[in-house]
């Protein structure tokens, strides 16, 4: 039965109860009045601690999300380590083995060293000004220079 219904039940009774003795108070129905507040009491009692079992669970909950996003970062570091030593290793060749190959590749990005000095052609309009990679990338293929940016080039893992 739930709480709710083990209070309206008493107050059903009791108003079966007033009634039938005219609204006098009789030793029954004081004995049913006390009896109420004791039970209203055991159902407080177990509303609380239903509350806090919630709210613990809530803090633990809270604190196994900080655990797995440190373990994330760990993990993710720990990749990154495990990718570099393969491309050392590798020193990029093509390896194939039963079940994977490994080959590297290289590329070119774009590292914005300072967004103030590039020229507005190189940049997109938006609320925010900000770098047209893209444009800036084709630019410095080409031999233009450009103020605040650099072709750098990379070294990028496959694994298939």
């Amino acid at each position: 039965m739930t709480i709710y219904n083990e209070l309206s039940e008493f107050e059903s009774v009791l108003d079966d109860m007033l009634e039938v003795s005219s609204g006098e108070v009789t030793p029954e129905i004081e004995d049913l009045i006390q009896y109420q507040e004791a039970t209203k009491l055991a159902c407080f009692e177990r509303l609380g601690k239903v509350y806090f079992g919630k709210q613990a669970g809530i803090k633990s909950l809270d604190e196994e999300i900080k655990r797995l996003k440190e373990l994330k970062e760990k993990r993710e570091s720990n990749f990154d380590r495990l990718k570099n030593y393969i491309l050392f290793l590798s020193k990029g060749e093509k390896i194939e083995t039963a079940t994977c190959q490994f080959s590297s590749r290289k590329s070119t990005s774009v590292n914005i060293i300072d967004e103030t000095l590039i020229p507005s052609q190189f940049t997109t309009p938006k609320i925010e000004i900000k770098a047209d990679k893209k444009a800036i990338g084709d630019a410095l293929k080409n031999g233009q220079a450009v103020a605040g940016c650099e072709l750098l080039e990379n070294i990028n893992l496959q694994v298939k």
